[in-house]
């Protein structure tokens, strides 16, 4: 086919536009085909609907309907496709140019195609003629013609129109009946027709939890059916199971339980009806297969985690712990929510990463009630409404306990103070901060200040010494302080503890005296109670010694008796115990503040070792006796074991008494002391009030208070003389008259001074001619001060000249006393037994102890004013008396051994009692000579003690060469009088020993202060050993024992130095003088050896000559008697 280029493309041109008919007519020949089996298809399922809607065709007529429609749709189809075969393209061209007499369109696409012959120019040239009588235009308008007259197009437009009406009445009907249209598309099964009854079936399809059942019920809106019954099974089985309707009530027919294992179906049917089948599915509950709830505390408590598992109802836990709740359930849930009802209800939807294991934390802040709701996609829910409750535990606050001081304190002077206190939490401690507010007087603003204590141990006692003194605190200042604590709490809130809060009160001079008044008045009440107490004792011992004289025979009664006395002498021994401690606390306090002077401080020094000394333990030694051995003596025991007691009683009755009035003395200087003081105060405040520099509002203030406490003063000055000892109250009154007219300037001076202060409110600070006039005032006070203590200066020393005449007087009657005594003895001696003189000799005697008896109550007298009177000397005239008594008995008995030794009993005890007031009358003269006296310190004594014990060692020594060198011989003159010497050396020893006794800072009943007693007495034996020329083994082995004991009182002293309590700093003291010696020996000489007393002390050459003077009187007075 070799044509030239240009008719080579008209060629192609019409080719393709040919062609392009064609394919589109083969298209609508196939498209025909489909819509004949669509127009069978659908028009039959039309068709089908529609008798389906009136017949309710059963499965298999559908399905042979389906059947029918299928065959006869596609052999249809088939047999059309058949009939109509494919065009080829030669073929249609030849028919488009014989259908529109187009020879010219053939002729050119034969010659085109046409391979057998040559393409010669001549061939190309028909080509080309034939194509000039052709338009293409023309070409193409006449073959869309030939297309449109097809047969096949006329079909494909009518297959069209027809598919089209079928469709749209299908799609009408199937909206119009969908049941219809649904019965036949599933061809398979086989309906119903429509339930003529109008029902509703409960529960519907429904899920199960396992081993639950269901109980189906149907109720009837219209009419009721005859035959109702229901018809289920699992799925398991086959053929549904039937079962007739319970009752029928109201329209409902009830069905029995049916219990589903597994899912299953079910429906009802009522007159050959049926419902819809409903299904029953069967699953288990959603639960926890595991629930566990870890508790994490905040860091700061340091616990360990805890864990619950469930069950558990309730958790315990601190404020700011994680709660972290782990759960595990046993199926696949839709939904899990945690339910808190609490402060407010909140509902939290976990989330899970596998749809079994679920985890939440939150933290602890208030009470919540936890509990949960859970679902699964079938929408079973939770039947265990399982909850717990979680109580926030609360961290406790911390506590703080200030143990000391346990009360407010009063304090004269500032001293550090010693804060001991005990803090704990539940937990831990952080710090703890000492607080405290000082208001000062005359100010309105307080300074609050606040002191670190550092981190306290927990629940252990701290200490901390805090230097009040630092603070500068002045009289009527109050600082009040507490302690607090912080805890650890540092996720909730550090929490504090506070102590108690207390006040250390400084007061004014004034209020601090009448303070110590009120104690001493305190002291005196005590003193009442001991003597009513002791009053009771004695008459109750006085109904007993009664009612033995009527009944000698010991009964119940008077074992009752005895014991009533002994239980009321517990009570006495409580309230002196009691009366003790009183007043070694006052004198403590006094010492402390150094309230008094230091001669009235003396004075309670001496007194506190005299009230101790009260109860003498030989009262009640006596009393037990008594008491036990009632029923068991004889009578001449039983007098001596009365006579004992009552002894005794009469001692401790004297002791009391004189305590009491040496306490009334002592707090008249107490009183003196204590106004001379705060008159010296109230100088030195109106001192400052002179030189402050604050406002005259201040300064006005503290005038006021200035008045206030000399208008006290005054007050008491004036009352004094209704407290005062009869014997004191001339010079008191005479004091009273010298002060008051001072005292009243003074205030007029204060008064008027105020009122300038007063007209000066608004000026910056006071006038010139104020502050004067505060000096004049000042001066005015400190003039009153030294006039009330010289006063008391004074009447201190008056009576001590009269306690030192009265004491020379009592020296001098005893030794008159004992020159009596010895002429009576020795005439005694000299009687033959059972002579009628010895009723003379008795009257005589009995003339010695009524005067001895007078001595006696002028020695109680003086012991009532002289503090430093030992008890020994009143207990050694009880003696005497006693002996004198028995004395005069003897002899009116004419007991001629008997009474000797009784009248040299009294002798030798007059001579005692003689010694001892000569040694007090010694004393006293040392201290009036101003040796100043005072306790010896606790080192002072150290060093005395050892001092003896070197002394006594080298005496020991001296002794025992003495013995060595005698060997047996008969002493000579030198050899006496070196034992003399001897003798002289351990009495020297044995006043020492005496004044460490007095001046030791050592209470009664002290265990070294016995053991002075106990080296005293051997000393005593050891002096008349070797005055008599005693020397053996005896001797040397009692001073062994005066050197041991010594040495064992100096170690025990050395060991209670070093305990702390015992450390203690006091003034020093000057050196005693001490006069020179006037030893026993030489006294012998001198008063014709009248006095053979082992232990006569030594006097002054004041007392040398007196002795002298009493002898020529006494001299004198026995010549007188012979003529």
């Amino acid at each position: 086919m070799n044509v030239d280029e240009q008719t080579y493309e008209r060629m192609q041109h019409l080719i393709s536009v040919i062609q392009k008919h064609l394919t589109s007519l083969v298209r609508r020949k196939r498209m025909l085909v489909g819509f004949l089996f669509f127009i069978i298809s659908l028009g039959g399922l039309l068709l089908g609907s529609i008798a389906e809607t009136v017949f309710f065709f059963p499965a298999w007529i559908k399905v042979s309907i389906w059947l029918l429609l299928v065959v006869s749709a596609t052999a249809s189809s088939l047999y059309l496709y058949s009939n109509l075969p494919d065009r080829s393209f030669e073929t249609f061209y030849h028919q488009f140019g014989k259908y529109h007499n187009l020879p010219w369109l053939s002729n050119a696409l034969d010659l085109y195609y046409d391979d057998t012959t040559d393409h010669s120019p001549l061939h190309d040239a028909a080509i080309r003629q034939n194509l000039d009588n052709l338009s293409t235009d023309e070409v193409h308008t006449k073959l869309k013609d030939f297309i449109n007259d097809h047969r096949i197009y006329n079909w494909f437009q009518k297959a069209t129109a027809a598919l089209t009406v079928i469709v749209i009445t299908l799609i009408s009907f199937a909206i119009w009946q969908p049941a219809t249209i649904n019965r036949m598309l599933h061809a398979g099964t086989n309906y119903m027709p429509p339930n003529p009854y109008q029902f509703t079936i409960d529960p519907g399809s429904i899920t199960l939890e396992q081993g639950s059942s269901i109980t189906p019920n149907i109720t009837f809106q219209g009419d009721i059916p005859e035959n109702i019954s229901l018809a289920f099974k699992t799925d398991i089985e086959k053929e549904f199971r039937r079962r007739k309707a319970n009752s029928v009530n109201n329209k409902t027919a009830r069905f029995s339980p049916v219990s589903i294992s597994a899912d299953g179906k079910y429906y009802i049917t009522m007159d050959g009806f049926k419902s819809k089948t409903f299904d029953i599915s069967v699953q288990l509950r959603p639960r926890f297969e595991e629930l566990q709830a870890k508790v994490v505390p905040p860091p700061y408590t340091r616990l360990d985690t805890s864990s619950y598992r469930y069950p558990f109802s309730k958790i315990q836990a601190y404020k700011g712990s994680k709660i972290i709740l782990s759960a595990t359930t046993n199926k696949a849930i839709a939904e899990l929510n945690l339910l808190q009802t609490g402060a407010e209800d909140t509902t939290k939807k976990l989330t899970t990463a596998d749809s079994l294991t679920y985890q939440h934390t939150w933290t602890v802040t208030s009470t919540d009630t936890i509990s949960f709701r859970m679902s699964d996609q079938a929408g079973l829910t939770n039947d265990n409404k399982f909850r717990f409750v979680i109580t926030p535990k609360k961290d406790q606050d911390p506590f703080v306990n200030l143990i000391e001081p346990g009360q407010n304190i009063r304090m004269k002077t500032p001293e550090n103070i010693s804060l001991l206190y005990e803090a704990g939490d539940d937990f831990d401690l952080t710090s703890a901060t000492l607080n405290y507010r000082l208001q000062r007087a005359f100010t309105d603003k307080a300074q609050i200040r606040s002191i670190s204590l550092g981190k306290p141990a927990m629940n252990r006692e701290e200490h901390y010494d805090w230097n009040i003194p630092a603070l500068d605190p002045k009289p009527r200042d109050v600082i009040t302080f507490w302690i607090t604590v912080t805890d650890n709490d540092a996720t909730n809130g550090y929490k504090k503890g506070r102590s108690q809060k207390l006040t250390i009160t400084f007061p004014s001079t004034t209020e601090y005296m009448d303070e110590l008044e009120t104690k001493e008045d305190d002291i005196t009440e005590s003193m009442d109670k001991v003597s009513d107490s002791f009053d009771q004792m004695q008459n109750q011992y006085q109904q007993f010694k009664e009612n033995l004289k009527r009944n000698p025979e010991t009964n119940w009664k008077q074992k009752q008796q005895l014991e009533d006395v002994q239980k009321q002498k517990q009570k006495l021994n409580k309230e002196v115990e009691k009366l003790n401690k009183n007043f070694e606390k006052i004198r403590k306090e006094i010492q402390k503040n150094d309230a008094l002077s230091p001669e009235t401080m003396k004075s309670y020094q001496e007194l506190q070792k005299l009230m101790k000394d009260i109860d003498d333990p030989e009262l009640s030694k006596a009393l037990e006796k008594l008491r036990k051995n009632m029923g068991q003596m004889t009578p001449e025991q039983m007098r001596k074991a009365l006579e004992e007691y009552e002894f005794n009683e009469q001692l401790y009755k004297e002791r009391i008494n004189r305590t009491k009035e040496l306490f009334k003395a002592l707090k008249l200087n107490s009183d003196l002391d204590k106004m001379a003081k705060s008159l010296e105060k109230l100088a030195e405040q109106e001192k400052e009030i002179s030189q402050s520099k604050q406002s005259p509002k201040n300064d006005l203030e503290q005038q006021k208070s200035v008045s206030e406490d000399l208008s006290q003063l005054q007050n008491k000055l004036d009352s004094l003389d209704n407290v005062a000892p009869k014997k004191a109250r001339k010079e008191i009154n005479k004091l009273q008259k010298n002060t008051e007219k001072q005292m009243n300037e003074t205030r007029e001076n204060i008064k008027e001074n105020m009122q300038q202060l007063q007209n000066q409110q608004q000026a910056p600070k006071s006038s010139p001619e104020t502050r004067q006039q505060q000096r004049n005032i000042q001066k005015q006070m400190q003039q009153m001060a030294q006039q009330i203590e010289s006063a008391k200066q004074k009447m201190n020393q008056q009576q001590r000249q009269i306690n030192k005449r009265a004491l020379e007087y009592v020296l001098y009657s005893l030794l008159n006393l004992s020159t009596n005594q010895e002429e009576l003895t020795k005439e005694t001696e000299n009687l033959p037994p059972r002579s009628q003189a010895f009723i003379e000799k008795a009257r005589q005697e009995q003339n010695i102890r009524q005067q001895f008896a007078a001595i006696s109550d002028s020695l109680f007298q003086l012991s009532a004013d002289i503090p430093s009177f030992s008890n020994q000397i009143n207990k050694k005239k009880v003696e005497i008396n006693n002996k004198l008594n028995r004395a005069v008995t003897m002899l009116s008995e004419r007991n001629k051994s008997n009474s000797t030794f009784a009248q040299r009993q009294s002798l030798g005890g007059i001579n005692t009692l003689a010694t001892m007031v000569a040694s007090l009358l010694d004393q006293l003269q040392n201290q009036q000579g101003g040796s100043g006296g005072g306790m010896m310190s606790m080192q002072q004594f150290m060093e005395q003690i050892k001092k003896m014990s070197g002394q006594q060692q080298k005496l020991n020594k001296q002794i025992q060469q003495m013995i060595n060198d005698i060997q047996g011989e008969r002493l000579s003159r030198d050899q006496m009088e070196r034992l003399n010497q001897m003798a002289k050396q351990q009495n020297k020893i044995r006043k020492q020993l005496k004044e460490l006794q007095r001046n030791g800072e050592l209470e009664s009943g002290d265990r070294v202060l016995s053991e002075l007693e106990r080296m005293s007495k051997k000393m005593e034996d050891a002096i008349n050993d070797l005055r008599g020329g005693q020397l053996n083994g005896q001797l040397m082995q009692r001073q062994k024992n005066i050197l041991s004991r010594m040495l064992s009182a100096q170690k025990a002293v050395q060991e209670r130095g070093k305990e702390k309590r015992r450390e203690a700093t006091t003034a020093e003291e000057m050196r005693k003088s001490t006069p020179s010696d006037l030893t026993i020996e030489e006294l012998q000489q001198r008063i014709r050896k009248m006095l053979n007393d082992p232990d006569y002390t030594k006097f002054t050459d004041d007392y040398q000559q007196l002795v002298e003077q009493y002898f020529k009187l006494l001299k004198e007075q026995k010549k007188e008697t012979l003529n």
